[in-house]
């Protein structure tokens, strides 16, 4: 009898197992580009939300009362979840006031996301130059 042409079962069997191997390996590429896309926005969002919280903080124009005003404030940061799942907004202020002519100041934004918890810290020293 004549061979037909065509694939056998062995043949469709194996390319349909390649298939499936390269379209798993798509689908995870991109959902791994979705949440590393996700980290970064949300990453992007806790930068800018500090670093408008430590504009506010050093335009603050009086240098006296500036630890007992910011030290210890917390604020909300929009579209992050702060640790303990919202119980505390996302960013804190500290003030260290240890030498009183040099603050250090730190601003935290502290999220959670699905996988973990992550946070952005920016971090500055004020002198004070009054007279």
């Amino acid at each position: 009898m004549a061979r037909q042409g065509g694939f056998t079962l062995v043949e469709l069997m194996a390319s349909a197992a390649i298939l499936i191997v390269v379209v798993s390996a798509l689908a995870m590429s991109m959902v791994a580009g979705i949440q590393l896309n996700s980290t970064v926005r949300e990453r992007d969002q806790a930068r800018e939300a500090a670093r408008d919280q430590l504009e506010r903080v050093l335009s603050w124009d009086n240098y006296q009362t500036l630890p007992t005003t910011f030290d210890g404030t917390t604020f909300p940061v929009d579209g992050l979840v702060g640790p303990d799942d919202g119980a505390t907004e996302p960013g804190l202020v500290t003030v260290d006031a240890t030498n009183p002519a040099l603050l250090v100041i730190a601003v935290t934004v502290t999220w959670t996301d699905a996988m973990n918890t992550d946070f952005v810290q920016l971090n500055t020293m004020l002198a004070d130059t009054s007279p």
